[in-house]
């Protein structure tokens, strides 16, 4: 029994790439094997079970009809036997299992570039600033010649504004006790010249003692009329006590026939005292804060009279400062008043930027070489008025600065993509890194090996400030 499974097994198998009936099934037509199930039953399933046994079900892409019988009607289709088989051999085995392993890894292959995600390789350039320090002469009068540094420009109209600051004083002065003063008049009533020493004591009525300053030289006097003469004269003790009131010194002094008085008071006699006082910082305070707000509004004004396409040049200020107290003198507040008169000068900007974007090229193909970019605008860092004698032209000292970068371009993007396509990470980051005009990499989504497919590899080149930006990060 055994034998003849095999036989038919090996029949069917024979034949089933073909539509042609099989031996021995002469008039029967084309089978069509849809699906084939085979049986290894289990001998505790009982003695009808014992045998192994192949089941398959048998359609034709023609819905085979049975003929009718004798009364017109369709009989079913007889039953499908169950044939009787075996279990797979070695050979089969090995088939079904390099099938189903083909199977297998053209799916794979089909489907790992769908499920690898693509990497991003960010660029951050080599960067490098270059620096130039040039002339250039703003020319107000005439045509402008750029081969000779010349910028046209145009003079503004003088502009002349004032402004005061009242401000506290900050020092402090100190007044040591001072003696009075007054005047003495000598009366002579000898008909001779009389003369009294510089320095002579006097004693008044109160008795406060005053002293002569000066020589008196007294006339000689007549028999109505008597000699006189007036001299200055100080309090001996120091103070307000000095002042004393007018004729406390009256009466004969010195020498026969001589008589003195004060015919006014005396004053200035006073202690020592503190009193707040006028500084030279407090002036200069002041001045600076008015020229600060005064260059402010000068730039104010002067800027409504600059024109589309031109810049202003700082202005050159001439100042006068006033205030209402000098220096030392005693105040609690000192008002200062500042005047600018100043002459404002606009230039054309396009026609310095390019002078100074032609002069920082050239630095920097000649430091740089090629394969760089500007990456910005040049960047004006300093403007310095020069002397100049002559007439309608200022010369002026400039220092600006650039950024350039090195400029890839996509057939060396492309280059590099296939360069690192299939190196560990660690591989590709050095080989960038060693790669002409490139300064750092960001990688994003590698893993520990690069896809081998160049597609997969995004590179992308960050210039100027985005670039700054990474770095920073």
């Amino acid at each position: 029994m055994t034998n003849r499974v095999d036989e038919e097994l090996n029949r069917i198998l024979a034949n089933m790439d073909t539509g042609d009936a099989l031996p021995g099934d002469q008039g029967q037509g084309p089978i069509l094997f849809v699906d084939m199930h085979i049986y290894d039953l289990q001998s505790d399933q009982g003695a009808t079970a014992t045998t192994p046994a192949i089941e398959g079900t048998l359609e034709s892409s023609e819905q085979a009809a049975t003929p009718p019988d004798a009364q017109g009607t369709t009989s079913p289709p007889p039953a499908v036997q169950k044939a009787p088989g075996r279990r797979l051999s070695p050979l089969m085995l090995v088939l079904m299992g390099a099938t189903l392993m083909a199977a297998i890894a053209l799916a794979v292959v089909s489907l790992v570039p769908l499920l690898t995600a693509p990497v991003t390789v960010t660029i951050i350039p080599q960067t490098a600033t270059m620096t130039t320090t040039t002339t250039a002469t703003l020319v107000t009068t005439g045509k402008a010649d750029p081969a000779r540094h010349e910028i046209p420009a145009r003079l503004l109209p003088t502009l002349t504004l004032a402004q005061e600051q009242t401000t506290k004083t900050t020092g402090t002065g100190y007044q040591p006790a001072q003696a009075a003063h007054g005047y003495v008049t000598f009366y002579n009533a000898m008909p001779a010249v009389q003369i009294i020493a510089a320095g002579t004591l006097l004693t008044g009525a109160d008795g406060i003692q005053i002293v002569t300053d000066a020589e008196a030289v007294i006339p000689a006097g007549a028999l109505s009329t008597n000699g006189a003469v007036t001299v200055a004269a100080h309090a001996v003790q120091v103070g307000p006590s000095g002042n004393i009131a007018p004729r406390d010194l009256y009466g004969p002094c010195c020498r026969e026939d001589v008589f003195v008085q004060n015919q006014q008071a005396f004053r200035g006699g006073q202690d020592a005292y503190s009193y707040p006082m006028v500084t030279g910082e407090d002036i200069n305070r002041a001045v600076s804060s008015l020229k600060t707000s005064l260059l402010q509004s000068v730039q104010a004004a002067l800027a409504a009279q600059v024109q589309s396409g031109e810049t202003l040049l700082t202005p050159v200020c001439t100042p006068t400062v006033s205030s209402d107290h000098s220096p030392g003198q005693e105040a609690t507040a000192v008002t200062v008043t500042v005047t600018e008169s100043c002459q404002g000068i606009a230039y054309t900007t396009r026609a310095l930027m390019a002078l100074l974007t032609e002069q920082n090229s050239r630095e920097a193909l000649a430091h740089l070489g090629t394969g760089y970019t500007l990456s910005n605008t040049i960047q004006v860092q300093q403007v310095q008025r020069l002397p100049t004698k002559q007439q309608g032209s200022i010369t002026l000292h400039i220092t600006a600065s650039g950024l350039w970068s090195y400029q890839f371009n996509q057939e060396q993007l492309d280059t590099l993509s296939r360069q690192i396509a299939g190196k560990r990470s660690q591989q590709a980051t050095r080989l960038l890194l060693h790669t002409a005009g490139i300064h750092q990499i960001v990688l994003r989504n590698a893993g520990a090996t690069l896809p081998t497919d160049p597609a997969l590899i995004h590179l992308m080149v960050l210039y100027g400030s985005s670039a700054q930006g990474i770095e920073d990060s």
